[in-house]
């Protein structure tokens, strides 16, 4: 009799686990998805004309494969436009494409010359010569920023073309529609090197398309370069405080690289761009200098009135604090939210500039699902206890309320309140270019830019990463959506074409409905190298997961398993 009642409870025992269990697995599930790998490369190669072209190019070093590097990021419709900046010599395309739903078996697409093999031509200053930054508008061109200026990165530079501004028409065929050559007294051929360029079509809603300004980073003078396309003329605003390199920043080590970020041509002055969306009140431009750890902003007002400017601006400047670490790229979506990179870290990080609560984070400075968070703190909020009416104090570091308060940004209000969503000691080496699309996705290029730049480039393993993650918002340059702006890929929340699948889950795959990685099925996406997620791939878990890298959810796994062994051998052997 004694038996039999242990065997009753036991057989009860697994069942009321899982019953406690399964809530919390099912919480914790989306937990695991956050970022992931579309396309990762050790070398870059190109789509050659034929075979023939390539070898004569490897011959007669147009093509030194450990001189190629991967850097900036931008997504339109079906295509990934990616810019190879020609840094060195040997880089036979510096702008080119490739699909933005991975095909089955190309997980290393080789990249697509844009516009043409024929705009490729080193010396050619009609040509594209050196592509750092490129950005999209909301009317489907493409802004392609030229620094003119090529092999920055080795001994001697070639200075003959002059900088550029490209504009290409996306939606009636890959044509250029538009030229401007810089004046040497706003971007010089010999000293300028222009880094990153965001746009704003503020002044009539985006509806006309020559009332456009783009904002350029020229960190070779530290300065930040403001073209009117209606007046086709441009000017540069300077100041000597916030937009040069900080010598205490000088320095970064990346997986155990240091790093010089004030040598080579760019001098680590000012770099990275952001823009608050246009339905923010007083809009501001975001910036920052590579070897710096602080954020600025201006007012965008004060930066497209060309006489203002030229009065300076230093009185305009506001410093938002410091990050935990350098960092190259940055961009803001239509909410005010910005993402950047921190390169000591390996990670990538967020802050509201808004005035809003709807995202609190935790005393540790992380969100409160230890770091990678997935769905609930990337795009959702993640509410802590910390005191609300200390927003901007460093040491009340679980607020997050940002930096808008009565449409007045405020000093120091990013000092404490960034928050880290992402980190991967081995995938996200040198976090360099971020950009959104049109369906919600966050995209970033991660790089190694640390060997490359210390000359330690081992082509044997993976060295560049076009990463993706949803974020469920599209760029500043889209507002609240309330304008009526065409979208291109807008209506593919719901990919019909693929059986009903849910996009915003699965990440816009063409590949196959059920998910494909490395030319096979894999009907659970498992082996796909997600970020924050260890269990999805171990190679590449995040080293901020909790517990050594084991996610909850496998832990529970684990208990479960061992009581339900433990229940059924005690019954057959009681």
């Amino acid at each position: 009799m004694a038996c039999e009642a242990v065997r009753s409870r036991l057989l009860w025992a697994p069942i009321i686990f899982l019953a406690l269990a399964t809530p919390a697995l099912c919480a914790d599930s989306t937990d695991l998805e956050e970022f992931r790998v579309l396309y990762e490369w050790s070398k870059l190669d190109y789509e050659w004309p034929d075979d023939s072209t390539k070898a004569r190019a490897l011959s007669m070093g147009q093509f030194i494969p450990e001189n190629n590097a991967l850097a900036g990021i931008k997504v339109w419709g079906e295509r990934v436009f990616l810019s190879v900046p020609r840094w060195r010599e040997g880089v036979p395309a510096t702008l080119a494409t490739v699909p933005a739903f991975p095909q089955v078996g190309f997980a290393s697409p080789k990249l697509r010359p844009f516009p043409s093999w024929e705009m490729q031509g080193v010396g050619n200053c009609s040509a594209l010569q050196n592509v750092r930054s490129m950005e999209v508008d909301t009317m489907g061109r493409l802004w392609v920023l030229d620094a003119g200026r090529v092999y920055t990165a080795s001994i001697r530079s070639d200075d003959r073309c002059p900088p550029k501004l490209l504009v290409f028409d996306l939606v009636t065929g890959y044509r250029m529609i538009h030229k401007y050559i810089f004046p040497p007294n706003v971007a010089s051929s010999t000293t300028s090197f222009l880094s990153d360029i965001v746009l704003d079509g503020s002044g009539s809603g985006g509806a006309q398309p020559d009332n456009w300004y783009a904002y350029i980073s020229d960190s070779g003078d530290a300065s930040i370069v403001v073209y009117s396309m209606k007046e086709d003329r441009s000017w540069k605003v300077q100041d000597v405080n916030s937009m040069r390199a900080d010598p205490a920043a000088r320095d970064v080590f990346v997986a155990g690289e240091r790093v010089n970020l004030m040598d080579g041509a760019s001098g680590g002055g000012v770099d990275g761009l952001a823009l608050a969306p246009v339905r923010h009140g007083s809009r501001y431009l975001y910036y920052s200098p590579l070897a710096s750890y602080n954020i600025y902003a201006l007012p965008t007002d004060l930066l497209r009135d060309s006489n203002s400017a030229s009065r300076g601006v230093s009185g305009a400047v506001i410093d938002l604090g410091r990050r935990r670490s350098q960092g190259r790229g940055m961009v803001m979506d239509e909410r005010g939210i910005l993402y950047f990179g921190l390169l000591a870290q390996n990670a990538v990080a967020r802050w509201n500039s808004t005035n809003s609560t709807s995202n609190q984070f935790s005393a540790n400075g992380y969100n409160q699902y230890g770091v990678g968070g997935g769905f609930g703190t990337f795009g959702g909020p993640a509410y802590s206890t910390e005191d609300p009416r200390r927003p901007f104090d460093p040491n009340n570091r679980g607020v997050n309320f940002g930096g808008v308060l009565d449409g007045v940004l405020r000093r120091g209000s990013l000092e404490g309140s960034h928050v880290v969503i992402s980190a991967d000691d081995k995938l996200l080496q040198w976090p360099d270019t971020l950009a959104f699309d049109s369906t919600g996705n966050l995209w970033l290029t991660s790089n190694r830019l640390q060997n490359f730049l210390n000359n330690r480039v081992n082509l044997d393993e993976p060295n560049f990463r076009v990463i993706r993650g949803y974020t469920g918002t599209k760029s500043y340059l889209y507002g609240d959506g309330s304008d009526g702006r065409w979208s291109p890929g807008s209506g593919r929340g719901i990919n019909q074409s693929q059986g009903g699948r849910d996009d915003r889950r699965w990440g816009n795959d063409a590949d196959d409905t059920r998910g494909t990685w490395n030319g096979r099925d894999d009907p659970d996406d498992r082996n796909r190298p997600y970020f924050g997620s260890s269990t999805a791939n171990p190679r590449y878990s995040s080293t901020y997961r909790p517990i050594n890298g084991i996610s909850d959810s496998s832990r529970s796994y684990a208990s479960i398993l061992t009581i339900i062994v433990t229940s059924f051998t005690a019954f057959y052997f009681c």
